[in-house]
């Protein structure tokens, strides 16, 4: 796989900044000495005192699923589940160049990309909506919980009148977000196999480097699990699910190297 840059962004609760540099500061040493590491540089804004990234480099995914897995991460890390606000964040970038050369044509700048349209001109997945009977709870929820932040609120008029709606992004992909008190809770699902069930839409799924990490931290913050992890070696996967404070289930992905 080609190198590629990762930021990690932190969010640490109030008054808790100098707890995460501090945190963050520890990782630079050990990780920079990781033969798949190319670069570790934890950066702050002043004006923001309680968040930090960090843009990292790796030669390969391999190599930092090895990073996941030393002692100095795992110690960090555990810090890290105490001071933070909300799970930290990872996204992944490539060079222009390398991102053309893989596939095989010129960089464009995007003024000038190509839209590729399906048969039926559909260009992309834009959001999923989900309708919850407290508004407010599941921004946190959300926000709080699973990092996404909150990008747009507004309200209609006529039949809609008392209907609150919200964007809230993760990366590229959208949730909007419809509330009222007049709103029926779902239905609680018992198991895996009730929920797999059940017909339309079942789940959303977020994709995460770390399951058992992950599935430390949502622990902590008493967030419901529905399922604990599980593989699915037919598509390569380790999955486990949780339920949002309305009940609807989200699934948490990691893929088996």
């Amino acid at each position: 796989m080609t190198a590629f840059t990762l930021i990690a962004s932190f969010r640490a609760k109030p008054n808790h900044g100098h707890q995460l540099v501090a945190a963050l500061m520890r990782m630079v040493e050990p990780s920079q000495a990781e033969p798949g590491c190319l670069g570790y540089r934890p950066m702050v804004d002043p004006q923001r005192p309680d968040e930090a990234i960090c843009i990292e480099k790796w030669q390969s995914e391999a190599a930092l699923q090895a990073h996941f897995r030393t002692a100095h991460f795992a110690e960090v890390k555990a810090v890290l589940d105490e001071i933070l606000a909300q799970p930290f964040g990872l996204e992944r970038l490539v060079a222009v160049d390398q991102e053309a050369n893989a596939q095989s044509a010129p960089p464009t700048s995007k003024e000038h990309t190509v839209q590729t349209l399906t048969p039926a001109g559909i260009s992309h997945a834009d959001h999923l909506a989900i309708r919850v009977p407290d508004y407010d709870q599941t921004l946190a929820f959300y926000s709080d919980i699973l990092g996404f932040k909150l990008t747009r609120e507004w309200t209609l008029d006529g039949a809609f009148l008392g209907v609150r709606f919200a964007y809230m992004a993760l990366g590229e992909f959208h949730i909007e977000v419809i509330g009222d008190e007049l709103a029926t809770p779902a239905d609680p699902t018992a198991d895996v196999v009730d929920h797999l069930s059940r017909p339309g839409y079942t789940h959303l799924c977020l994709r995460v480097p770390d399951l058992d990490a992950t599935v430390e931290s949502l622990k902590r913050m008493n967030v419901d699990f529905l399922a604990e992890p599980f593989e699915v070696e037919a598509i390569g996967q380790r999955l486990a699910m949780i339920r949002d404070n309305s009940g609807y289930v989200v699934e948490l992905a990691q893929s088996i190297a």
